[in-house]
């Protein structure tokens, strides 16, 4: 149990990897480019801003938002100018949204934005994390199905006793239905000069 666990674990990381290459592959329709080396106010507010344009981008609602490592840390680190958390974890007041549990999300005036570790991330470059439809953003996969049969030894003899060959399977498959559904969010956190 303990090596199918951890290979169920691996399938779910590897969905996870090919969500993000697809979402690589993708040419937006349009980017939403927040200020370069914006972080607390300045940051929450690009945010906001993008949200509020993104009202008058006729029938599409942009509700899920995948975040590349830095923009998420940023955000969840953003403070006002008393070092008040603008994304607070507890007692929520005045604020333009909050942290889930364990900051396993952010609430960005209402929209779920989730860690995305599968996206690319590198320090000092311009990052793309993704906002999207999700009635334009389709991904299917099957649960992760367990094969499992008698060992076999060297030179695939049948070897009952020595122990148990283990495998494990599934399917997956993503497709973009219209790319207007589609936001690159890009953000670069460092002022170069």
């Amino acid at each position: 149990n303990l090596i199918w666990n951890r290979m169920v674990r691996e399938y779910f990381q590897a969905l996870e990897t090919s969500v993000s290459a697809f979402l690589a592959t993708l040419t937006a329709a349009a980017d939403i480019v927040l200020p370069t080396a914006a972080v607390n106010g300045a940051l929450a507010a690009a945010v906001a801003a993008a949200q509020v344009e993104l009202q008058f981008a006729d029938q599409y609602e942009f509700c899920a938002f995948a975040l590349e490592k830095i923009l998420y840390s940023k955000l969840s680190a953003a403070e006002d100018t008393t070092g008040r958390k603008l994304f607070p974890a507890i007692g929520a007041q005045n604020a333009d949204g909050q942290v889930g549990n364990l900051y396993q999300s952010l609430n960005l005036n209402g929209l779920r934005g989730v860690p995305a570790a599968k996206l690319a991330s590198t320090a000092g470059a311009p990052n793309k994390s993704y906002l999207f439809d999700p009635e334009t953003f389709l991904g299917w996969s099957s649960a992760p199905q367990r094969l499992e049969s008698a060992g076999s030894g060297p030179g695939n003899t049948y070897k009952p006793v020595a122990g148990i060959d283990l495998a494990i399977w599934g399917y997956k498959a993503c497709a973009n239905t219209d790319i207007g559904g589609v936001r690159e969010v890009i953000y670069d956190e460092t002022v170069w000069g």
